[in-house]
């Protein structure tokens, strides 16, 4: 549920700004990593720092103890780091998908805990 959330959230948003992917503007002068593909489309938002954000923060809500989303967490600003690197994304692109991985799992936290529990 919360992925097709998310994913929803963010294919809306690339429909609606249509922002074009930095090495669009400012060159391709990217480290290539072999077998990887660059799909052209629009930038905002990045629905693989989103995917990899949702774990992070699911478990920031559902797991005890509560550290045990840091390494998570470090996974998924991991993965935003390189979307930016291969100039896949802005920043703005990944720390909006940041947010929509948050307040996905927001919500369901709130379902789950105050209409379900």
């Amino acid at each position: 549920i919360i992925y097709g959330l998310g994913n929803l959230i963010v294919q809306v948003l690339k429909g609606i700004f249509d922002e074009p992917r930095p090495r669009e503007t400012i060159g391709d002068h990217v480290i290539y990593v072999h077998g990887y593909s660059h799909n052209d489309g629009e930038s905002l938002c990045s629905g693989h720092a989103m995917s990899a954000c949702l774990p992070a923060y699911f478990s920031l809500f559902f797991i005890k103890p509560f550290w045990v989303f840091i390494p998570f967490l470090l996974l998924a600003w991991l993965c935003g780091c390189k979307r930016i690197k291969v100039k896949a994304h802005w920043f703005l692109d990944v720390f909006l998908s940041n947010l929509i991985a948050f307040n996905c799992c927001l919500l369901v936290a709130y379902i789950y805990f105050k209409l379900l529990v």
